[in-house]
């Protein structure tokens, strides 16, 4: 099944071609990589993808749906995000609880939900740390969930 599909993606700066023509289909399930050398373009794919960089043409969909030129905050809202290489950690708290500050928990993210403790967002607090859990798995670094990062 589909979850991303680039179609004819074209971005220039200055002339220069960034991206040029660039096509492909991502599957659910699949892990996939962008390489190249440095200025092949890669980052500018992931910044066109993200609605950080407006393509010249071309365009992309998510699960089916249009995503270019969406502002970066639809298309994070519609499962698609990135992180830049110089990534920030929390040091003073374990790599489990940093895992769990990514995870999406919406009610305990509001003032009224964070002070109310509801169950709500006790759930979602147990459901955070089942994810974050599992991408330490998936990392190899379950080992290390209690350490400082």
């Amino acid at each position: 099944m589909k979850i991303l599909e680039v179609k004819k993606l074209k971005k220039e700066f200055d002339g220069v071609k960034a991206v040029d023509d660039l096509s492909f289909t991502l599957n659910k399930g699949t892990i996939t990589s962008l390489i190249g050398p440095n200025g092949a373009g890669k980052t500018t794919v992931f910044n066109i993808l993200c609605g950080l960089c407006v393509p010249d043409s071309g365009t992309a969909y998510l699960d089916g749906k249009r995503i270019t030129n969406l502002p970066t905050h639809k298309v994070a809202k519609a499962g698609l995000g990135r992180t830049f290489q110089n990534i920030r950690i929390f040091p003073q708290i374990t790599a489990l609880e940093n895992l769990m500050l990514a995870t999406k928990t919406p009610v305990g993210e509001s003032i009224s939900g964070a002070l109310s403790q509801t169950n709500k967002v006790r759930e979602e607090e147990k459901e955070a740390e089942k994810q974050a859990v599992e991408y330490l798995n998936f990392v190899g670094l379950t080992g290390k969930k209690d350490q400082l990062a």
